[in-house]
């Protein structure tokens, strides 16, 4: 984790988690038949095929909500501090800068940059 946010990578599979979640809000249910499942992956694709085309035209990627760019900033300074922190305050200071949920639109989007990179 430390290297990762020093190096400003991706911390998480929360991409992986984005794209299943996907699927599901396109399908609408649990237990789809293989003929729902096929066309609500299409519908996925085409729209990850249209927002990678979106980009390629040169039009810049959503912007990251100033909520996620704040937090991203917080944790990088509690890791940069991290000499300085008991290993306790080290992990409440992460701590204190992750929720459990987000939009679909942010599900959206950050799914169709990774798939398109």
């Amino acid at each position: 984790m430390y290297d990762r946010v020093i190096q400003n990578t991706d911390r998480t599979n929360n991409h992986v988690e984005a794209a299943h979640r996907l699927v599901q809000v396109e399908l609408q249910m649990d237990h789809p038949t293989i003929w729902n499942h096929i066309d609500g992956l299409r519908h996925v694709k085409k729209g990850c095929d249209d927002f990678h085309e979106h980009l390629v035209a040169g039009n810049p990627p959503p912007r990251i909500l100033s909520r996620y760019r704040l937090c991203d900033e917080r944790i990088l300074r509690v890791v940069q501090r991290y000499a300085n922190y008991s290993m306790v305050d080290y992990l409440r200071g992460i701590a204190h800068n992750f929720q459990m949920s987000s939009s679909t639109s942010d599900v959206l989007a950050g799914f169709c940059v990774i798939v398109n990179m």
